[in-house]
Order: structure tokens, then sequence, then C-alpha cells
């Protein structure tokens, strides 16, 4: 049996979400025509004015595949699908802090997309919710962050909304500030 890690292990369901690994199998990413055009249409230049240049000017299908094999080294990405129409609406990219020393507690580090065309519909709110009721049922992660450009303002509220909270490693200088969640571990 394989040992996935906790992040590799995620998938949960809200009123109007699932979310999942984007993998259908350890050995296999899903580079279908959706997953591809999906990827397309969620980097569009609005959505990713905040990232870094690797992330932007996904514009073909070669871009969006070496988007997702560079992404999957580097993380475990999780696919946000709609209840409705099983849609891509966006992504997460969860990992674990690698300089945290305690092997019982886990700290995680999360980014998420949402597709432009989905936004100022809560589903920001609604995945970050499930991601945390999900993290909290894994009674072994301390603790849960993201970072958000100062100019993301619509990011910010959202984090804090669902009860982020400003991490105090944030310098005043920092273009990106960290929120964090904290959970009691049994």
């Amino acid at each position: 049996m394989e040992n996935k890690s906790p992040q590799e292990k995620c998938a949960f369901l809200t009123s109007r979400l699932y979310v999942e690994s984007w993998r259908k199998s350890p050995q296999e990413l899903k580079f279908q025509d959706d997953l591809l055009n999906s990827v397309i249409e969620t980097l569009s230049p609005t959505v990713t004015r905040f990232l870094p240049k690797s992330w932007q000017n996904i514009n073909t299908l070669s871009a969006a595949r070496n988007w997702i094999q560079a992404r999957d080294q580097e993380a475990c990405f999780l696919t946000i699908y709609s209840n409705d129409d099983n849609t891509i609406i966006g992504f997460i990219s969860l990992y674990e802090d690698v300089n945290w020393s305690d092997q019982s507690l886990i700290l995680l580090r999360f980014g998420y997309l949402i597709s432009e065309a989905n936004w100022n519909q809560g589903f920001g709110t609604e995945v970050l919710q499930g991601l945390l009721t999900w993290c909290q049922s894994q009674k072994n992660i301390l603790r849960i962050s993201g970072g958000v450009r100062i100019e993301n303002i619509s990011s910010t509220k959202v984090m804090k909304k669902v009860g982020f909270h400003q991490s105090t490693d944030t310098l005043k200088s920092d273009p990106v500030v960290f929120y964090e969640y904290d959970f009691k571990p049994s």
C-alpha cells in the first residue's frame, strides 16, 4: 500500500463544490482536454496578475500541459469542481512546510485559484471553509497558511472571513501578507 501524505489524500465535498486531486491514479495525471482547457481558462491575465511569471501566459494546450507538470513537481494540486455540472472552476495547491521539525504534526501551506467566470459567487469562501473542515478532520495538522499579495483585497477578505489571522512573521515591507489558521490537534 502506498503511503500518501495528508495533502495527497485531500478530498472533500461542500454544498456546491467537490475537491479532489487532479491525479486519477498515482502514476497518471489527468491530461484530458477538460483539464488543459480549464487551466487555460482559470489562468487568465486577471486571475494571474498577482502570481509568478511561470503562472502567466498559459494560453495553449502545450503550455497548460507544461504548467501542470511543473506544478505537480512542487505541490499536491487539487481540482475544484462544481457539483451542478462537474465543470472545473479552480485549483488548490497544498504542500507541507519543510522547515517544520515536529514529525507528529503538520504545517500546510496552500494557494487557491478560482476562474474569473466564477468570481463573486462565494466559491472562494466555500472552498476554504471545506479545506479547513478537512484539515481539522485529519487530527494531525497544526496550522495551514497562505500568502496574499497586498493588492489582492478580495482574497484578503476571504481569508479573514473564514477565520485566518495575519501571521506575525509578515514584515510591513513584504508585498505578500501571510495568513494562518491554527488547529488544536488530537
